[in-house]
C-alpha cells in the first residue's frame, strides 16, 4: 500500500464453513502483524459476523470498529432500536415527529433500514421547507400499510370505537391485492 492512501479490501468467501474459517485467521493474522506507518482503511462487508470469533476480537483490539446490524423484528426491543434510528436520520432532514406518528411509522417501516430512508425521504418531498414536523395523519397517508400496521391501526382505532377508522387500514389492504381471508 501506498503511505497516505487508502486501500479497500474486498474478498468474497465462497465454500465451507471451514474454508471461510480459516481465511477469516489468515486475515486476522495479517491484520494482527500491522502495516506499519502506512494508513490502511479496511472495509468488510459480510452478512452476519460471529461476534465470538477470533477474528471479530482482533479487529476490535486492532480497529476502530463500526458495526450496522440489521435490526431485527422478530426479537423484542426492535422498536427502540428502530425509533432511535428514524429519529436520528429525522434530525437530518430537520424532521420532527409527533410522537403517535412516530411510533405508526416504526410500525409500519417494521426496522427495515431501507425502507425507513425511503419513506423519510418521500415524508420529506412531501413536507417541503415550510414544515418540518410529521404528523400521524401524514404517516397514514404517505407510508405503506403492512401487516403489522394494520395489527397496530385496527387495534387503536377498535379501542377508541373508531369504525371508519377502524376499515381503513383493512381496505387499504384490500386494495393492494391481500385476501380477506388473510
Amino acid at each position: 500500500f501506498d503511505t497516505g492512501h487508502q486501500a479497500y479490501v474486498h474478498k468474497m468467501l465462497t465454500g465451507r464453513a471451514a474454508d471461510v474459517q480459516e481465511a477469516l485467521e489468515e486475515l486476522a493474522a495479517i491484520l494482527q502483524s500491522g502495516f506499519g506507518s502506512v494508513e490502511v482503511t479496511f472495509m468488510l462487508s459480510a452478512p452476519e459476523v460471529d461476534k465470538r470469533r477470533s477474528f471479530y476480537k482482533t479487529l476490535v483490539k486492532r480497529a476502530e470498529l463500526e458495526v450496522y446490524d440489521k435490526l431485527d423484528s422478530s426479537r423484542s426491543g426492535w422498536e427502540e432500536a428502530a425509533t432511535d434510528l428514524v429519529q436520528s436520520l429525522g434530525k437530518k432532514s430537520r424532521l420532527q415527529f409527533d410522537p403517535d406518528a412516530l411510533d405508526l411509522f416504526v410500525l409500519l417501516t417494521g426496522g427495515d433500514t431501507r425502507v425507513i430512508g425511503n419513506e423519510l425521504e418521500k415524508i420529506d418531498l412531501y413536507l417541503g421547507a415550510a414544515t418540518r414536523r410529521v404528523t400521524l395523519e401524514e404517516v397514514r397517508i404517505l407510508v405503506p400499510i403492512s401487516r403489522a400496521g394494520v395489527i397496530f391501526e385496527l387495534g387503536n382505532a377498535l379501542a377508541a370505537r373508531d369504525l371508519g377508522h377502524a376499515l381503513t387500514p383493512v381496505r387499504r389492504l384490500l386494495a393492494q391485492g391481500d385476501s380477506s381471508i388473510g
